[in-house]
C-alpha cells in the first residue's frame, strides 16, 4: 500500500513538474517511477517530447552556470532561432547571445563564447582555435537515456 501511495503522489508529482516546464524534476521523477514500477512509465503523456526538452533545459542551465559567457555558439542546428526561443523559455539568461556556430568571427573572444556541437569530430578544431575544453559541450555530453 505505501508503494501504491508513493506511485500515485509521484505522477501527481511529475504532472505539476511538467506543467512548470521543470523537465530535470520530471525526469528525476520518471526515473523514480520506473524503479518502483518499470510498465508505470511508458503510459505518461508527452514522454516522446520530453528528452529534447530536458537536453535543452540542460543546455541553457550549462550557459548560466558559467561566469562571464555572453554567447552561446550552436553548431549542427539549422533552425536557430526557434532553437533560440526554446532554450529562453527554458530559462537560458537574457544576456547570453544565441548564434550559430559558423558566424563565429575571429574578433569574438572564445573565453566568453559557450559552444554546443552536435559532432563530437569539431571538438579538437574549436579546441585548436582557441576555445576552453571546459566551454565545449557535445550533444554526448548531455545525452540522457530514459530508464525504460
Amino acid at each position: 500500500m505505501v508503494d501504491h501511495f508513493l506511485h500515485l503522489r509521484m505522477h501527481v508529482s511529475l504532472r505539476l513538474w511538467l506543467g512548470r516546464r521543470d523537465y530535470l524534476r520530471a525526469y528525476e521523477l520518471i526515473a523514480r517511477l520506473s524503479y518502483l514500477n518499470p510498465a508505470s512509465v511508458k503510459n505518461i503523456a508527452g514522454l516522446d517530447t520530453l528528452l529534447p526538452r530536458l537536453k535543452a533545459q540542460i543546455l541553457a542551465q550549462l550557459a548560466n552556470g558559467i561566469a562571464e559567457v555572453e554567447r552561446l555558439a550552436v553548431f549542427g542546428i539549422e533552425d536557430i532561432e526557434s532553437f533560440e526561443t526554446e532554450l529562453r523559455d527554458l530559462g537560458l539568461k537574457p544576456h547570453i547571445a544565441v548564434l550559430a556556430g559558423e558566424a563565429l568571427t575571429g574578433g569574438e573572444s572564445p573565453e566568453t563564447t559557450f559552444a554546443f556541437i552536435r559532432d563530437e569530430a569539431m571538438r579538437q578544431d574549436l579546441i585548436d582555435a582557441g576555445h576552453a575544453p571546459g566551454l565545449v559541450v557535445s550533444a554526448r555530453d548531455i545525452e540522457v537515456n530514459f530508464p525504460l
